[in-house]
């Protein structure tokens, strides 16, 4: 797939022009932190692969169609990867690598309550495109009471290390709703499983887990 990004703009694009015909689109950011958990083990017991945690942000788009049932999609910045720690006799070693991706999800939403508060439930897919990567390291030197570290830190070239920059996963999350006038703000938690290999590695996928917070404010009337 040469530009998934822009399959998923026109696919969205031609979702909203079918459904707000006869629905009520809402948009406002969302602002949040994301864990990426690693699905797999390196074969060396001492490389056990290990969460990370980034901030996560973008703009969500509600489109109900009925009071209860609505889709959610919008744009959103996510980092996914891992870290390994190695501890020896007098050695600790800590690495991390981290990719951020823009994600597009699709979800349907139904909403569980009054129209001034209540729960609600999502589930469907999110498909991603790595736009950016980092990798750091630090090695610590324990001799007795003293300790010397060095570290470092850059950027992962995603095309020229050959990455896999396309990223598909399920979907689920819940979450609150309470009405401020025309707006909607709302607490969230969503969980979303990994489909596709994660970076270089075929062995590898991630479960994320994220907590936002956000606001929906109806476009028109």
């Amino acid at each position: 797939m040469q530009n998934p990004i822009r399959i998923l703009c026109v696919f969205v694009g031609l979702l909203f022009t079918i459904s707000s015909v006869d629905a009520q689109v809402s948009i406002g950011p969302r602002i949040g932190i994301k864990g990426s958990i690693p699905m797999a083990e390196l074969d060396d017991e001492s490389f056990v692969l290990d969460a990370i945690a980034a901030p996560s942000f973008g703009v969500q788009v509600e489109v109900g169609m009925t009071s209860k049932i609505g889709f959610v999609t919008g744009v959103n910045w996510n980092a996914r990867g891992f870290a390994i720690t190695l501890e020896e006799q007098g050695l600790e070693f800590k690495y991390q690598e981290q990719i951020n991706y823009l994600d597009l999800p699709l979800l349907m939403k139904i909403k569980l309550g009054t129209k001034g508060i209540g729960m609600y439930l999502n589930a469907g897919a999110t498909f991603g495109y790595a736009m950016t990567g980092s990798r750091s390291g630090n090695l610590s030197i324990i001799d007795g009471s003293d300790t010397s570290s060095t570290s470092d830190a850059q950027a992962i070239d995603l095309v020229e290390e050959d990455y896999k920059r396309f990223n598909a996963a399920a979907v689920i999350g819940a979450g609150v709703y309470f009405k401020t006038g025309r707006s909607q703000v709302f607490i969230d938690a969503n969980m979303d499983y990994g489909l596709t290999p994660m970076a270089m590695d075929d062995e590898v996928t991630s479960l994320g887990i994220d907590f936002g917070v956000g606001i929906l404010v109806p476009l028109g009337k």
